[in-house]
């Protein structure tokens, strides 16, 4: 929002695994465009840049359906170098008009980590050097590299974060929200953004269409639990086998980060704890390849808010 109130094209795009980052770039470039198009419709720069993506997008075997010729670029033929070029095309046709491209990932753990480096080095070299591109990249801790990038830790929202995100919004549609409602639902929640609007959209829709009262965040805190343990912590248990559960469950019982040496330790592996050793190596190896867990200076930590809760509830 603040990129395009500032006349930037921007573009939110979650990347998905097994799909190769240039297609990636090629969607999230081609979307902030368009999106930039509905209010520059006569700017002939845009549909210029829409052929550029187009042919950048035909040279990594993607097809974009969009309604401007390619236009034919020599690509370097490396990914780092074809999206730096692709990246300096977008900044040199946006700024005379104006403007600039932010693209922001989500779930960039789920890429490949060598070629996320290639696409955001590309991006904070140019931005370094004055153009106006920005890659912001949203992903567990460890999945961008602090060499090129601002690091910023999201964690859960604080009391005035949870009252900005749910009463401020509510009053204009003449929907009060109480501060006693707001500390229920944060008290319930722990501040995570997801588990603040599951609580809060239940409590809405329970409430008499003037008031969100903490009595409605109350009846609805069985059938909210119930239904973030079917839809959002079941699907991921169901995925695993019975040494990835006793893992996780010991991981559970030592905290939310702890070392793999305790992890090791607990499930009866004193002597070779050592990761690359271990014959719980390859559990620990899978559950951080499909990111159930991360990894952060040396401890490991679940990448589902809370799970370990879930964990101690279920047999």
């Amino acid at each position: 929002r603040h990129a395009a109130a500032n006349g930037w094209a921007p573009a939110v795009l979650p990347l998905e695994r097994e799909v190769p980052i240039e297609h990636e770039v090629a969607r999230g470039t081609a979307a902030a465009l368009l999106h930039h198009a509905k209010r520059r419709r006569s700017e002939h720069q845009l549909v210029e840049l829409l052929g550029v993506v187009r042919h950048y997008a035909s040279a990594h075997d993607l097809d974009l359906p969009l309604d401007a010729p390619p236009v034919e670029v020599s690509w370097p033929g490396s990914r780092y170098a074809d999206v730096g070029v692709l990246f300096e095309r977008l900044a040199d046709g946006l700024t005379p008009i104006g403007s600039g491209c932010l693209l922001a990932f989500d779930d960039a753990g789920h890429n490949d980590p060598l070629e996320l480096a290639d696409v955001l080095r590309a991006a904070a070299e140019l931005a370094e050097a004055g153009r106006r591109i920005a890659i912001v990249a949203a992903g567990l801790p460890g999945t961008v590299p602090a060499s090129f990038a601002n690091l910023a830790e999201l964690g859960p929202l604080t009391p005035p974060e949870v009252h900005e995100a749910l009463a401020a919004p509510a009053e204009p549609l003449g929907v009060h929200i109480p501060p006693e409602t707001v500390a229920a639902i944060g008290r319930r929640t722990g501040g995570h953004p997801y588990f603040v609007q599951a609580f809060a959209a239940a409590a809405w829709d329970h409430g008499d269409g003037s008031e969100v009262t903490p009595d409605d965040v109350a009846a609805v805190t069985l059938p909210v639990e119930r239904d973030l343990k079917q839809t959002f912590f079941a699907p991921v248990l169901d995925t695993l086998d019975p040494s990835e559960r006793r893992f996780l469950r010991a991981l559970a019982e030592e905290g939310t980060e702890a070392p793999f040496a305790d992890v090791a330790r607990r499930l009866g592996d004193p002597v070779r704890f050592d990761p690359a050793t271990s014959r719980l190596a390859p559990t620990r190896d899978a559950l951080l390849r499909r990111g159930v867990v991360f990894e952060r200076d040396g401890r490991l930590g679940f990448a589902l808010p809370y799970f370990e809760r879930y964990l101690h509830a279920t047999d």
